[in-house]
């Protein structure tokens, strides 16, 4: 359940990065201006897909990793193999855990440098143009876009860490990973509220309540 939980966090963080990516930019590709027709009908097709694949994804950790074999006595021959089933099973799990991550963790990258560099490009046309006073919005959206591709890239990089069971004999390592893992939609959402007035007053008030 974890797994597919984790699976699902970074396929819809990917969605929402593409859906961001799709109405922002102004590129002439033909697949570009087909998803800007087609992205309202599109998205909750996309969920959906995201569901489908983080099941399949995680579904593995049952077969490969979670199958462990009961030993009868402790014998050192026994013992041995068991250390050996182990290690074959967080390879297992690195193995399910990368190739779980790398497809979202790609599409995101390309959907957030897409969207940057365009929004760069307006800035830079708007700036020509000499319309300075209307350059607050697209600079904040590619500082807080900038923010979180470095968030998820930590993300990224913490959980395949976290379940290539490296840390597992550091509780110390692995309690600060884990909490760097959790930490950055928490950050961008923080970043999010600070930059925006009327999120302010929201976050106030239900914070008073």
């Amino acid at each position: 359940v974890s797994t597919f939980l984790h699976f699902t966090n970074l396929w819809f963080t990917t969605v929402l990065c593409v859906l961001y990516c799709v109405k922002i930019t102004s590129y002439s590709w033909k697949f570009f201006i087909f998803l800007k027709t087609k992205i309202s009908t599109l998205v909750p097709w996309f969920l959906v897909a995201s569901l489908f694949i983080s099941v399949s994804s995680s579904l593995p950790f049952g077969w490969c990793v979670y199958s462990v074999r009961n030993i009868s006595h402790a014998s050192m021959e026994n013992l041995t193999t068991f250390s050996h089933y182990l290690a074959s099973n967080f390879d297992n799990q690195f193995l399910i855990i990368l190739l779980g991550n790398s497809p979202p963790f790609m599409t995101f990258c390309v959907a957030n440098f897409l969207l940057i560099h365009s929004l760069r490009i307006h800035t830079r046309r708007m700036r020509r143009n000499g319309s300075s006073p209307n350059l607050e919005s697209p600079s904040h959206a590619v500082k807080s876009m900038t923010l979180f591709l470095v968030l998820q890239i930590l993300y990224f990089i913490c959980a395949n860490i976290n379940f290539s069971g490296s840390l597992d004999d550091h509780k110390d390592w692995l309690f600060f990973n884990t909490a760097i893992m959790c930490a950055p939609n928490f950050i961008h959402s923080l970043y999010i509220i600070c930059s925006n007035r009327g999120l302010q007053k929201i976050f106030i008030s239900l914070f008073y309540c």
